[in-house]
């Protein structure tokens, strides 16, 4: 019985890790790069594309991963979350798509 009690915490932690990096890492990080590079600014001329750097590049895919993780462990796994738990963790989902926002603008800039 408590080898199968560890197993589940276990599993439950590599999903919530997964679950942070999906979301972070996946669909909000690549889902802005792929958006941003599709993106060509006054009919493609070169001087006015934007370009990142790869310091806040990497940073910034980091950002939202371990701050959705900090969101989804506020959160709880219980069926019924108290509201409090759910109004921090949404701040905390809202605070690393901003973060990771903040972190890519401030790095943006032309070629």
């Amino acid at each position: 019985m408590v080898s199968l009690f560890i197993f589940s915490e276990l599993t439950d932690r590599v999903l919530l890790i997964s679950s942070a990096f999906s979301m972070g890492g996946v669909a909000i990080w690549s889902m802005h790069y792929i958006g941003n590079r599709g993106v060509v600014l006054f009919e493609g001329e070169s001087e006015l594309q934007l370009s990142y750097g790869a310091g806040f590049t990497i940073t910034s895919f980091f950002i939202p991963i371990v701050v959705l993780l900090i969101a989804y462990v506020v959160i709880g796994g219980g069926e019924n979350p108290q509201s409090w738990r759910l109004i921090f963790g949404g701040t905390f989902a809202g605070a690393a798509i901003c973060g990771m926002h903040y972190l890519v603008f401030s790095d943006s800039r032309k070629n």
